[in-house]
């Protein structure tokens, strides 16, 4: 998927609309931040998935309003597609243009909901997680540490020689508790 020729085309096109987009970064500390948007996509695997749940509710029992943005790709026409709730939104990829930017009325609602930090939790780099990242009004935006990834977020974590989910996970929840004004 990485190298498709639709996928590099979108990049450089979130990239070009990027640097004409005006972003006003508002870092809040961890303890005055209250919403926390955690993106990830359905296709990562059941291990990812529980990590994930794990560290929501652990920013749930910190007191914080943990919203879950789940990109769900392309689905067939038989299976069911699954309802949104207060804390959990799903993207298709009907809700973006072709390239991967973001098109639809429910995307660009959530873009501009307001929230402290968006964590992209998608190690993969799918067109549309990226651009929604780049695009969204958080304060910080935190995502995977690549060189491709440096234009969509405001800070970068993980390690690219080892690429553990779980260690990245507890990375995130160690220096975003570390941040202070």
């Amino acid at each position: 998927m990485k190298d498709s020729i639709r996928h590099r085309i979108g990049l450089r096109q979130v990239k070009k609309q990027l640097h004409q987009h005006t972003r006003y970064r508002k870092l809040t500390a961890f303890d005055e931040a209250r919403t926390f948007l955690l993106a990830y996509a359905r296709q990562q695997t059941e291990q990812e998935i529980k990590a994930i749940e794990q560290f929501a509710e652990n920013m749930a029992k910190a007191g914080k309003k943990v919203l879950r943005l789940i990109y769900m790709g392309k689905l067939r026409k038989k299976d069911p597609r699954p309802a949104d709730t207060e804390s959990i939104f799903h993207l298709y990829s009907e809700d973006f243009s072709l390239i991967g930017l973001p098109q639809s009325a429910k995307a660009r609602k959530l873009l501009n909901e307001p929230c402290d930090y968006l964590i992209n939790l998608n190690q993969e780099g799918k067109t549309a997680l990226l651009s929604f990242s780049a695009f969204s009004h958080a304060g910080m935006r935190i995502g995977w540490y690549s060189d491709r990834n440096m234009p969509y977020f405001d800070l970068l974590l993980g390690n690219k020689t080892n690429a553990d989910f779980t260690q990245y996970i507890r990375d995130i929840d160690h220096y975003i508790r570390q941040l202070k004004k």
